[in-house]
């Protein structure tokens, strides 16, 4: 008897590994738009790219519709466009954000395991070192989204994932915490160490409450931090050496590294070896 292997959402698979060369790319396309090297609003071609790196177009387009997936490009006809939000898309995302967040922490709440708890704790055992680094922020994200994507597959309902991500999706969650300033950041690290006790004790009204603060807080950096993107924004063709002038460093805020792949399970999580 042949089995058949579980299929894979076709969305999943562009969250996978795109082997060495693709995942490197994405990384460096990624943090080029974080970075500002690449502006809002720019023009990215899959030939261009391809022949910049001497990999097929199917490669390169590949590697585009994997950013793509994470919201850092917008598909454009055969090409994309960096992503370019305004402060209204910002707010309206965030909103739904909160709305989802909620939902998700208040139903988790009812079904979640010691093992589920025990997860989310591991998450968030250490202890920031000030001035936080850039590397300790890099870790950070990989926590961050770990914690909240353990309790999306906790559901084991894909769907319901697959919602999740759309209004959150990666680069948001990365725009949000690179906003944060190090005091905000170590808030942020002592709110969700309050709310996994909350989340194992079931007090909603706790959970509703911390939720709240996070998304408050996160509303007014991110919308305020939108600006200096938006100053930026271009609707030419994109640099492909990836050299243009990044933005410039802001306030109290670690610098955002070139950083990992968001790991896609536990198992993955504790192969970053964080702990």
């Amino acid at each position: 008897v042949k089995l058949k292997s579980p299929r894979v959402p076709a969305h999943q698979l562009l969250e996978q590994s795109i082997g060495h060369l693709g995942d490197s790319l994405f990384l460096d396309y990624r943090h080029a738009i974080i970075s500002g090297r690449l502006k809002p609003g720019q023009l990215i071609r899959p030939q261009r790219l391809a022949a910049r790196n001497q990999i097929s177009t199917a490669y390169a387009t590949k590697i585009l519709d994997a950013l793509s997936v994470h919201h850092y490009l917008q598909p454009n006809a055969s090409n994309y466009r960096v992503t370019n939000w305004t402060d209204e898309d910002i707010a309206d995302l965030i909103e739904a954000t909160r709305e989802m967040q909620t939902a998700l922490q208040l139903r988790f709440a009812e079904r979640r395991t010691s093992d589920d708890i025990a997860k989310l704790r591991l998450t968030l055992e250490f202890s920031f070192r000030q001035p936080i680094s850039p590397q300790q922020l890099e870790a950070f994200h990989i926590r961050f989204w770990s914690y909240f994507h353990q309790m999306l597959t906790s559901y084991k309902i894909e769907t319901h994932r697959t919602i999740n991500l759309a209004t959150s999706p990666p680069y948001l969650r990365r725009r949000m915490l690179n906003a944060l300033d190090r005091s905000q950041l170590a808030d942020l690290h002592n709110n969700m160490k309050l709310l996994t006790t909350a989340l194992e004790s079931s007090d909603k009204n706790i959970i509703v409450a911390l939720c709240e603060d996070q998304i408050h807080t996160f509303a007014a950096a991110t919308i305020a931090d939108n600006a200096r993107y938006r100053a930026i924004a271009d609707n030419s063709e994109a640099d492909y050496s990836l050299t243009s002038e990044p933005l410039s460093s802001v306030g109290d805020r670690p610098t955002p590294l070139r950083g990992y792949r968001e790991p896609l399970g536990w198992n993955d999580y504790l192969a970053f070896q964080l702990c």
